[in-house]
C-alpha cells in the first residue's frame, strides 16, 4: 500500500545523495523492478490511486525498544493510532499512519517540536505528510551505524488502519501549541503585539484593503472567491499571513479573526501551513490576480499599499 521507490546501489552518504526524481511519484506509483537497489524512499502524503494518505512522525534519538513503546503509549493516549514502525540508521524512529487526504497534512520539519510530555528518548519531532518523504528500509547512511528496520507493523499484508485527520491535527496542535514548546518558545511565527508600536486597529488598517476585507466585519469568503477566480485557495490564505506578519500582527490574534470571519477557517491545518508561508509581501501585481474585482494599482515596490 506505501507509495515505495528504490534508488542506488551505495550507502546514501549525504542528504539528498543519489535520489531519484520523486516528484514524479507524488501522482503515480513506480512500477520498476527493485531487486537491483539497496534504497528505498517512501513518499508521504497522498497514496496514487486511493483515497488514503500517509503521515509520519520522525521521532529523533537514540530509542531502545522500550523507548519505542512508550513513544507508542504516547501517540494511543492522544487517539494517534499508528501502523507500522521504522528504526531509522541512527537509532531514532518513524510512526507510520494513515489517513484521508483531505484536509491536507503538509511537512513540519526543522522545527524542534518538542514538549514536555514527551518520554526522555525524543529530542523533537518532525511531521511528514503532503510533499514529502522519508528513507524506508533496507537504506542505510555510510555514517549510520544501521540500516533502515521494520520493528513491527499492523498486519503482513500491508493493511493501515486509517485514522480521522482531526485526530492527527489535533496531536500536532497540542504540540505546536503547548506553551513549552520550542517552536512556541523560539520560532513563533509573528511576534506579540506589545513588543510593536501601534495599536491594533492601526495595524490592521494599514493591509492592503482586498486583504483587510477577509479579516474585518462584512469579511469577503476566501473560498468563495477561490472558486470564482480559479485561483489556489492556498495563496489567499498565504497573502493575508505574510500580510499580517509585515504589519505585526500576532498569530493569537489573527486566529481569533479568521475563526471570527471565515467558515473555511481551520486552526490545526493552519498551524501545519505556517512554516511554508516565507516572508516576502505578495507585490500589488500578484494580488491584482487574486483579486480582479479589486482597482489596485500596480507598483514597483512591495511596500506601496492600497490606500484607504
Amino acid at each position: 500500500m506505501l507509495n515505495l521507490v528504490p534508488f542506488g546501489r551505495q550507502d546514501v552518504t549525504k542528504k539528498g545523495h543519489d535520489l531519484p526524481d520523486w516528484k514524479i511519484y507524488q501522482t503515480k506509483r513506480y512500477e520498476g523492478g527493485i531487486a537491483w537497489y539497496n534504497n528505498m524512499l517512501c513518499i508521504t502524503g497522498k497514496i496514487p490511486g486511493i483515497e488514503k494518505s500517509i503521515i509520519v512522525f520522525d521521532f529523533d534519538g537514540n530509542q531502545t525498544t522500550d523507548d519505542l513503546k512508550s513513544i507508542g503509549e504516547m501517540l494511543r493516549k492522544h487517539d494517534v493510532m499508528f501502523s507500522m514502525v521504522i528504526r531509522t540508521g541512527n537509532m531514532g524512529s518513524h510512526f507510520y499512519v494513515a489517513t484521508k487526504p483531505k484536509p491536507a497534512i503538509t511537512n513540519i520539519h526543522n522545527r524542534k517540536l518538542k514538549v514536555d510530555w514527551f518520554p526522555k528518548c525524543v529530542n523533537h519531532v518532525d511531521v511528514r505528510g503532503e510533499g514529502g518523504i522519508v528513507f524506508f528500509p533496507p537504506t542505510k547512511f555510510s555514517d549510520s551505524p544501521e540500516s533502515y528496520k521494520e520493528i513491527w507493523k499492523l498486519s503482513k499484508d500491508g493493511f493501515m488502519l486509517e485514522i480521522q485527520n482531526s485526530k492527527i491535527l489535533k496531536f500536532i496542535d497540542d504540540i505546536y501549541m503547548h506553551p513549552d514548546s520550542i517552536s512556541k518558545k523560539e520560532e513563533k511565527f509573528i511576534s506579540p503585539d506589545n513588543n510593536d508600536k501601534g495599536t491594533f486597529d492601526e495595524k490592521i488598517r494599514n493591509m492592503r484593503k482586498p486583504l483587510r476585507d477577509l479579516v474585518s466585519p462584512g469579511a469577503r469568503n476566501i473560498e468563495r472567491i477561490s472558486n470564482e477566480t480559479g485561483k489556489k485557495e492556498f495563496l489567499y490564505w498565504k497573502a493575508l499571513w505574510i500580510e499580517a506578519k509585515t504589519n505585526k500582527i500576532n498569530v493569537d490574534t489573527m486566529f481569533d479573526l479568521l475563526a471570527k470571519y471565515q467558515p473555511s477557517f481551520d486552526k490545526a491545518t493552519t498551524i501545519c501551513q505556517l512554516p511554508h508561508v516565507g516572508k516576502t509581501p505578495f507585490s500589488n501585481e500578484k494580488l491584482s490576480e487574486l483579486f480582479p474585482d479589486y482597482d489596485i494599482p500596480i507598483k514597483k515596490s512591495f511596500s506601496e499599499e492600497i490606500k484607504l
